[in-house]
């Protein structure tokens, strides 16, 4: 007998959550999840939805069941001259990505979705028929193939959340999904930023388990918070493009006349973790990515207060809390924060930015040189030494640091003119929603600390965030 999960959502999701904490192997992970698929059974979920929910719950984590290292730029015996590998691996996401898709294939009578023609829907599309051409056109199949892998599983997860999303129920858990991910990878972030190193769990990857793992390498040295993904600046993005959905929550019940003190408290709970995770990344991105958050919802809040004519006296209160936490934060941590502020100064000359700035100029030639189709999926560090190198720079062979770029650089200029299309059409489309509910306000500005740190960073392929960003388009695109 099918049971309602409605009172339940909180349970369903931070129970295998907090589980990750005592994972220690591979099959203790894949248990984690056969122990969530069984509970949904038992409250009467379907297959076709138990794996849906099994999906979204395994986009965070990017442990691999069986993987690979694929050298794009081999090294060399001499120290200086660096190259450049990734890793690709069968995750639990693509194992359950694939069985949906095979499974609604076979049953495909059975999901009459009825297609759309929005400009939104039609970008994104493209952009995957874009990138499939480029493909075929690549040097190294084995990079291509893996890259196209990875980008047809993020545009299926777009239009199978769409479709779930649609669903009543499974819509109104995907927020307390989102908040329960904040307080999860907040505390993550948050222990490992009070122990000053990795936490030695097995969910975190082999390169977080050097003896002092990740520190800041301009200014003063220390260690950077990046919970279980692959660098401190994943884990960044990652916090800030979920803190404001917790954010939306807090303050949406705030302004209910009926207000639940649970809510309230996870909430909160998981803003407090959430922000002290992301100031432990020691992300200059994430952090002005919190900064703009902030300044967003003061703003909005201000707006609701003046045209409801609101008197909040209690809830003014919380907030007063709140800013009180913050404050006291900044005078127990305000030298790192003036230390990591003040390494700006020398970001060009002793920081990332040296190597930035090359690597953007790699992009232009490229973008220059393949304008329709691209260098290819993976491709970037093999072109960019093809195109030279400077010595100075051989240390900084990586991707560009910028996902739009990238995109123009590995898929040609359609393809990343279409991306951008789909990007943001779906937010300007998806604005009216904004000023209906707090949440949506919330997903609505997560969106928006992607398009920040995405010009920083490459939020493609080797972390989680573009996934949960087509998760999140796909919640707003809805009833569109």
């Amino acid at each position: 007998m099918r049971r309602h999960l409605k009172k339940y959502y909180w349970l369903i999701w931070l129970i295998p959550l907090m589980l990750m904490i005592l994972v220690f192997n591979s099959k203790a992970y894949i248990l984690v999840f056969l122990l969530f698929g069984m509970t949904l059974f038992l409250f009467g979920q379907n297959l076709f939805q138990t794996l849906f929910y099994m999906l979204i719950l395994s986009i965070p984590f990017e442990r691999v069941i069986r993987g690979w290292w694929l050298t794009v730029v081999p090294f060399d015996s001499q120290a200086w001259v660096y190259g450049y590998e990734f890793s690709f691996g069968i995750s639990l996401k693509l194992i359950f990505s694939a069985t949906l898709f095979l499974l609604i294939l076979l049953r495909r009578n059975d999901f009459k979705v009825k297609f759309t023609s929005n400009i939104y829907i039609l970008s994104l599309i493209g952009f995957f028929i874009f990138a499939c051409i480029s493909s075929f056109f690549a040097f190294r199949y084995d990079l291509m193939i893996t890259g196209l892998i990875r980008l047809w599983m993020s545009v299926w997860i777009f239009f199978i959340s769409r479709y779930y999303f649609s669903k009543r129920d499974i819509r109104l858990s995907f927020p307390k999904y989102l908040v329960s991910c904040l307080l999860f990878f907040g505390l993550i972030g948050t222990l490992q930023f009070i122990k000053r190193q990795p936490l030695g769990l097995d969910m975190e990857i082999e390169s977080s388990k050097a003896l002092f793992g990740f520190l800041t390498s301009d200014g003063e040295e220390n260690y950077r918070v990046q919970g279980f993904m692959g660098h401190p600046t994943y884990f960044g993005s990652f916090m800030s493009l979920i803190f404001p959905v917790g954010l939306g929550m807090l303050v949406g019940e705030m302004f209910k006349k009926k207000k639940v003190f649970l809510v309230q408290l996870i909430s909160s709970i998981a803003l407090l973790l959430g922000f002290s995770a992301i100031f432990g990344s020691f992300s200059r991105t994430a952090w002005f990515s919190l900064l703009i958050i902030l300044v967003l919802f003061l703003k909005k809040i201000r707006q609701t207060i003046r045209f409801e004519r609101l008197k909040l006296k209690k809830d003014t209160k919380m907030f007063l809390i709140g800013g009180l936490i913050v404050v006291i934060g900044i005078v127990c941590y305000g030298s790192l924060i003036l230390f990591r502020a003040h390494s700006l100064k020398y970001m060009w000359t002793l920081g990332s930015g040296r190597g930035r700035l090359p690597l953007m100029k790699h992009s232009l030639v490229m973008i220059k040189n393949n304008p329709i189709l691209g260098a290819g999926f993976n491709h970037f560090t093999s072109e960019m030494i093809d195109q030279g190198v400077e010595d100075k720079h051989r240390a900084f062979i990586y991707p560009v640091h910028n996902t739009f770029l990238l995109f123009f650089s590995e898929l040609g200029i359609p393809a990343g003119v279409l991306f951008i299309i789909f990007l943001m059409t779906t937010l300007f489309y998806s604005r009216r929603k904004i000023n209906k509910d707090w949440i949506d306000y919330g997903i609505w500005i997560g969106v928006i600390t992607f398009i920040i740190n995405a010009q920083f960073h490459t939020l493609f392929s080797q972390d989680p965030t573009f996934d949960l960003l087509m998760v999140m388009l796909a919640y707003l695109s809805v009833d569109l």
